[in-house]
């Protein structure tokens, strides 16, 4: 992939971005859910509104492909590794 492109209008925190995160591809998202928490953390991620295929496709031609040159060679971006998730999630759904 070149850019990797979530337009959901409602999510939570799909896998498939941080999959491709940590296969150093950029993505350009949309503000849903839990998405923009982790453009926070990752420079090669831009965020747009959601229902606005005209900043999508200007994103895509500017900061996706952007990114995309800045992220090579670069360690991938992975702001949420599997050991805080599996800690985040037995804080929330303790074993018994």
């Amino acid at each position: 992939f070149d850019v990797f492109t979530l337009s959901s209008i409602k999510e939570g925190l799909p896998y498939s971005l941080l999959e491709a995160l940590a296969a150093g591809v950029p993505a350009v998202i949309t503000n849903a859910g839990g998405m923009p928490e982790v453009a926070q953390q990752c420079p090669a991620v831009a965020v747009v509104p959601m229902r606005n295929s005209k900043a999508l496709a200007e994103a895509l031609q500017t900061k996706g492909l952007g990114a995309r040159e800045q992220a090579l060679g670069k360690i991938p971006c992975v702001p949420f590794t599997i050991g805080q998730m599996t800690l985040e999630t037995e804080r929330i759904y303790p074993l018994p």
